[in-house]
């Protein structure tokens, strides 16, 4: 890459860089013009903090609501690896100090599409979760939600209970969500905020996980709209003082019903069987480090006990 950059600086500053899709909710954030923060860059894009929420201007094709996708190849990022602005304007963002320019024009407006397929029985449900458990890493290092997910799966048995500090919240959701118990989920929800690390925390990539399967479950009961009221409730009041701004814009994301298509397709293979595992195992490894799997783990405390 060192080699490409070297030789196309100058272009790059002089024409640009071309977003091929953006989410609706970042074009919602870019509605309000002047300068916002860079505020963290990955192997896969960099996050810009606006007045109102985070989004992520993105390397990768797949589409999320706080994304956008830039075209072409990837030399774009590394030209701006040092840069700490990004000025907003209408229908173009400039990074500085790079002075690289990202045009908005031909991007399309992306939204989480609506799932065609009728959700399985819970059986059958419970079955593909087990079934995806036995895939997920264990870092040798690092404690994340996703090491519950086998534990999970078999519907949280006392006597098999990981010791994992956030273990005995995470049966008692499940207990909240079967139960309908909208008061107790979100207080439990909240202990979870901004637990762990990086830009997206475990627990917030949990929580995502969660309520993401809720909203695509398609189930009307009266107990599950409580639930999915409370829990937003708590994310608006309480997200952006609890965990890191870009976790807060996708955990809001998340009790709309709207996600990077990497999770919707986890949740649409454990539900309703499409897309296939392989797939879905590549969606749950390609969403951050361990995001993928952390938020898969949250899925599986919507399906309950028995058979």
């Amino acid at each position: 890459m060192a080699g490409v950059l070297a030789g196309s600086k100058e272009q790059l500053q002089a024409m640009g860089c071309r977003a091929k899709a953006i989410g609706w909710h970042a074009q919602q954030l870019l509605t309000c013009r002047g300068k916002a923060s860079v505020r963290g860059v990955t192997s896969r894009g960099l996050f810009v903090q606006t007045s109102d929420g985070a989004l992520f201007l993105s390397t990768e094709a797949e589409r999320g609501p706080l994304t956008i996708n830039i075209a072409g190849d990837r030399s774009w990022l590394s030209l701006a690896q040092e840069d700490t602005t990004c000025v907003i304007m209408p229908r173009t963002l400039r990074l500085l100090p790079s002075g690289l320019t990202v045009t908005l024009d031909s991007a399309l407006v992306w939204r989480s599409p609506r799932r065609l397929l009728v959700a399985d029985s819970p059986a059958e449900q419970r079955l593909r979760f087990a079934r995806m458990s036995q895939c997920v890493p264990q870092p040798p290092s690092v404690i994340g939600m996703a090491q519950l997910s086998e534990w999970i799966a078999q519907g949280f048995p006392e006597a098999a209970r990981p010791a994992h500090p956030q273990a005995e919240r995470c049966a008692r959701l499940g207990r909240a969500v079967a139960e309908g118990e909208a008061g107790s989920f979100a207080t439990l929800i909240e202990g979870l905020l901004g637990w762990g690390h990086g830009l997206t925390p475990s627990g917030d990539d949990f929580i995502i996980g969660l309520l993401l399967a809720l909203r695509r479950a398609g189930d009307a009961r009266d107990a599950s709209a409580s639930i999915l009221e409370a829990a937003a409730r708590l994310v608006n009041e309480k997200a952006r003082e609890r965990t890191t701004a870009i976790s807060a814009g996708l955990l809001g994301c998340a009790a709309q019903g709207e996600a990077d298509e990497r999770l919707i397709a986890l949740v649409d293979h454990v539900q309703a069987g499409a897309p296939g595992q392989a797939e879905a195992q590549q969606a749950a490894s390609s969403w951050g480090a361990t995001s993928g799997w952390d938020a898969f783990a949250g899925m599986g405390v919507t399906l309950g006990q028995g058979g």
